[in-house]
C-alpha cells in the first residue's frame, strides 16, 4: 500500500479546528449542554464553554484550556471526538504508525504541506498508478460557518490574541507552543506569532518520525504515545520553580 497526508501550518491548523467545534457549540443545543456540564462545576474540566463568556473571553479561555491540557483530558467524554479537531497533527501520524487508527500503517511514503499541495501532491502521483496529475481544488465550502472567509467572531478573535499574544502570560503561551512542539519539529514549520515569542525550552523537541530508506517515514523506537505525555499544569510549574529557588539558596 502506498500511504500519505497532508499537514497545515500549526497556528493554522489550531484556529480551524478551534472555530469549528465552537461554531458547532453554538448551533447545535445538544453540544451547548454537554459542553456547557463539562466547564460547570461539579466537573470543571475546562471553562471555555461557561454560557457567561463574551467571545473574546471563550477564546482567551480555549487557548488557555488546550495549553494546559484541559481539552485533551478524560474529564469530560462528552466532547471527545469533538475536540480531536485540534489535536496536533503529529498525533494523528504517529496513532496511524502505532496502529491506533484501524487499519496498519507501517509507514507514510508522503507527508505533503497544504501550503505546496500541488507541488507535494505531484509525489503523490507520480507514485500511484491512475491519480490524476493535478490535484482538483474543490469549490465546495465545508465549514461555511467555521472557516476562513466565514466572517466567524470566535474566528476573529482567537487570530488576534495569537497574533498579538500581549493578553497571555508567558507561562500559558509557553505550555501552548509545548502542546504544538512535535508539530514544529517534524514538519518544517517556523514558529510564528505567539510561538515566535515561546521560550527555546518549550520548543525544545525530537521529532518521533525517522526517514527510512527511501524517504519514507517511519516510528522511531522508543517513542512514548502522545496521550502518555500530560502537560505540566499551572501548579505543578510553580511547584518546581520553588523547588528550584529552594535549591539554589
Amino acid at each position: 500500500a502506498f500511504t500519505f497526508t497532508f499537514v497545515r501550518e500549526p497556528l493554522d491548523h489550531f484556529i480551524s479546528g478551534s472555530s469549528e467545534i465552537v461554531f458547532r457549540f453554538h448551533t447545535h443545543s445538544n453540544k451547548e449542554r454537554a459542553f456547557g456540564k463539562c466547564s460547570m462545576p461539579p466537573l470543571s474540566c475546562y471553562t471555555w464553554a461557561a454560557p457567561a463568556l463574551n467571545v473574546t473571553q471563550r477564546a482567551r479561555a480555549f487557548i488557555e484550556d488546550f495549553a494546559w491540557g484541559r481539552l485533551n483530558s478524560p474529564c469530560c467524554k462528552a466532547s471527545r471526538e469533538t475536540e480531536l479537531h485540534i489535536m496536533p497533527q503529529t498525533a494523528f501520524v504517529m496513532d496511524a504508525l502505532d496502529g491506533r487508527m484501524g487499519t496498519p500503517v507501517q509507514r507514510i511514503d508522503v507527508i505533503g504541506k497544504l501550503e505546496s499541495m500541488q507541488e507535494d501532491w505531484s509525489r503523490v502521483a507520480a507514485a500511484v498508478r491512475g491519480v490524476p496529475a493535478q490535484y482538483a481544488v474543490s469549490r465546495q465550502r465545508f465549514h461555511k460557518g467555521s472557516d476562513a472567509d466565514s466572517g466567524n467572531t470566535f474566528r476573529t478573535a482567537i487570530e488576534d490574541l495569537l497574533r498579538d499574544d500581549s493578553s497571555i502570560s508567558s507561562e500559558t503561551r509557553d505550555a501552548f507552543c509545548h502542546q504544538l512542539r512535535y508539530d514544529y519539529a517534524c514538519f518544517g514549520y517556523i514558529p510564528d506569532r505567539v510561538c515566535a515569542h515561546a521560550s527555546p525550552e518549550a520548543l525544545e523537541a525530537k521529532c518521533p518520525l525517522a526517514v527510512a530508506a527511501g524517504g519514507t517515514y517511519v516510528t522511531v523506537d522508543g517513542y512514548s504515545s502522545w496521550y502518555s505525555e500530560q502537560p505540566m499544569q499551572p501548579q505543578q510549574m510553580q511547584s518546581q520553580q520553588v523547588q528550584s529557588q529552594q535549591v539554589q539558596s
